[in-house]
């Protein structure tokens, strides 16, 4: 496994997707798939941030945290999570749209959600990407990272 724990904000590795030269654009859609593998222990929702910087870290900025609108349920399973950023607007105050998901139904459901504003004008070079926030007693494991950019 890549990355085990998740009982606080923990950055996945492997997540990081370079803005391009020419900046956040409308119309990008940034994308994940996470192998992710859980225990029976952790019931509460999966808080998903997505984080734009250069650190590549939890020291990014959060843009926008979806969190399953359902608690997992208490049983061990496998499951791919799905993590979509459509860039909705590119100015002074920018919005991101964000969205995740599962393809199983022991991780509960997903989240869409309209970021804050923010200035998204000037970001090429950053990074975004995501960290993992399953609650004080998930133990998940993750098996693989996927990102990639449409443009």
């Amino acid at each position: 496994g890549q990355l085990t724990g998740f009982a606080t904000d923990t950055y996945l590795t492997g997540s990081s997707i370079l803005i391009p030269s020419t900046g956040m654009q409308v119309g990008q859609l940034y994308q994940w798939q996470v192998g992710i593998e859980k225990t029976a222990a952790g019931t509460t929702a999966i808080a998903v941030n997505v984080r734009i910087g250069s650190n590549q870290s939890t020291a990014d900025t959060s843009r926008a945290a979806p969190t399953q609108t359902v608690a997992q349920a208490a049983t061990a399973s496998a499951n791919t999570m799905f993590v979509s950023v459509l860039v909705r607007t590119v100015s002074a105050s920018g919005v991101i749209v964000a969205s995740m998901g599962f393809t199983g139904t022991q991780m509960g459901d997903g989240d869409r959600l309209v970021s804050s504003t923010f200035d998204n004008t000037a970001l090429a070079g950053q990074y975004i990407g995501l960290s993992l926030n399953g609650g004080t007693s998930a133990s998940y494991t993750i098996d693989s990272v996927v990102g990639w950019l449409i443009s």
